[in-house]
């Protein structure tokens, strides 16, 4: 989803279509993938040299599920940036004021500023789902900027 993916699906009648992959994941084990149908490929576009990526998942323990997962892409010649959350839970959230303002300013927002935008994003999210987010967010840009 970060990536902007598309996938390609087929029928078992040999129709085909793609899907944005912000549409496809509907949450864990649920795809856009009808009974009949198979993933066919994966279509990504292709970024610039100076293309950076942050992703960063937390869990209880080494090989779990995710209790909270973020990612970010930002590539200044495309000038695409995306910022997405996710978990076993629902469908990946993307959040594109939280892109547009990395990319403006190429700072970490701070945890409230995140928080308020998932408030807004999804406002069934519990409080400390929404710290999980914040926190992961936060740590995969420091990785993307190398900001270790």
């Amino acid at each position: 989803t970060a990536l902007g993916a598309t996938v390609r699906i087929v029928s078992a009648q040999g129709s085909m279509r793609d899907v944005e992959m912000t549409r496809f994941m509907h949450g864990a084990y649920r795809t856009e993938v009808n009974g009949d149908e198979i993933l066919k490929s994966v279509i990504l576009p292709r970024y610039s040299p100076s293309a950076v990526w942050g992703y960063y998942k937390i869990c209880r323990k080494v090989g779990e599920f995710a209790d909270a997962i973020a990612a970010w892409v930002a590539d200044p010649v495309k000038r695409y940036s995306r910022v997405v959350f996710g978990a076993t839970a629902g469908a990946p959230i993307v959040s594109v004021r939280l892109s547009q303002q990395i990319a403006k300013t190429g700072e970490i927002p701070d945890k409230d500023d995140i928080k308020a935008e998932l408030d807004l994003l999804a406002p069934d999210l519990d409080r400390v789902k929404q710290h999980l987010f914040a926190v992961a967010l936060q740590r995969c840009i420091k990785q993307a900027l190398n900001n270790d």
